[in-house]
């Protein structure tokens, strides 16, 4: 994930003031470091566990939130965010439930 995350920052870099202006309101740059920290994050859950792949694994009964995040090298947590952002969290289980 961390890889990913800042090979995003890599690409966006160039041109990251255009991407990513900041806000006229007093607390602009915050919001706009973490909206692209969000961005980053997104990017890389999308290159290393794809919607369809998930929903294809998920649909063929492989519900295990534990059993996903080590079939595609992820942490758990970043594979119960990924399942809950494509709405899949409530097909999932953790093991031994």
């Amino acid at each position: 994930m961390t890889l990913f995350h800042e090979f995003k920052h890599l690409i966006d870099d160039p041109l990251a003031e255009d991407l990513y202006p900041t806000s006229p309101k007093p607390a602009g740059e915050l919001e706009r470091q973490r909206r692209i920290e969000r961005i980053c994050d997104y990017f890389a859950a999308q290159a290393l566990m794809p919607k369809l792949w998930l929903k294809h694994d998920v649909r063929n009964g492989l519900r295990d939130s534990r059993a996903l995040a080590r079939r595609y090298g992820v942490s758990y947590s970043a594979m119960k965010t990924q399942l809950e952002e494509l709405g899949l969290g409530s097909q999932t289980r953790e093991a031994g439930r």
